[in-house]
This record gives structure tokens, C-alpha cells and sequence, in this order.
């Protein structure tokens, strides 16, 4: 796995989204590549023989998939201020990358911490 910013996607953003996606999908394939080359040099000789199936995906994938801004696949940085996760609506309740900071873990703490505040606010 490899993390990638939006910015190199950019240029093939107008044509994945009106279903022109031969060039995305050359790029996709030549990244991948050079990935399964670098595993077999180091570690797996052969691996490119044994793939049956490869799935690849970009920020373009996470954007058409998410609608998240620039394909985001963590959510905000950690270093933004997290919001709470019960909220001022009365009912309403946080637990997300976006409320509680990006990657899996906060996504965790975020959905116990809401969990606790729906229980804490129904029990009492």
C-alpha cells in the first residue's frame, strides 16, 4: 500500500468522471507495476507469476466512492482541533474521520466515544 496526495490524479480527473479512463487506468497499471517489481526484487521472486487478480486504487477511487474532498481516505489531519462527539442537535451524534481525526484508529475511539455519549444521554 501506498498513500498518494490528489495532486498527481488531478490531470485524469476530467476524464475518469466522463467515463474516459484509458489513461488513469495505463497509470494505475504502470504504478502497480513498478510496485509488484520492487516486491519481487526484494522479497518475492516471480510474485508478477503468481497474481491472479490485482486491484489498484487512487484518490479518484475514493473520491467517486466517498465524495470525500480530493479522494481523502483518512479524514482531516490530526493536527486540526477535533469536535466532540455528541453535538448541540438534540440526538445527533459524531463518530468519523472527519470528526475525530484521520486514519482507523480515531475512527475507533470516535464510534466508542459516541457509543458512550448515546448511552450515557438515553440511560439518564
Amino acid at each position: 500500500m501506498c498513500l498518494s496526495d490528489f495532486e498527481p490524479w488531478k490531470k485524469f480527473e476530467a476524464g475518469y468522471f466522463n467515463n474516459q479512463k484509458e489513461a488513469y487506468h495505463r497509470e494505475k497499471e504502470r504504478i502497480a507495476g513498478r510496485f509488484i517489481q520492487r516486491v519481487e526484487k526484494a522479497l518475492i521472486p516471480g510474485l508478477s507469476g503468481m497474481i491472479e487478480v490485482m486491484e489498484t486504487a487512487s484518490p479518484l477511487t475514493n473520491l467517486f466512492y466517498t465524495k470525500n474532498p480530493g479522494g481523502a481516505v483518512y479524514g482531516f489531519d490530526r493536527n486540526l482541533p477535533q469536535l466532540n462527539s455528541k453535538t448541540p442537535v438534540k440526538g445527533l451524534y459524531l463518530a468519523s474521520a472527519w470528526s475525530h481525526g484521520g486514519g482507523y484508529t480515531p475512527v475507533m475511539m470516535a464510534g466508542r466515544e459516541a457509543a458512550e455519549a448515546v448511552l450515557k444521554d438515553f440511560q439518564g
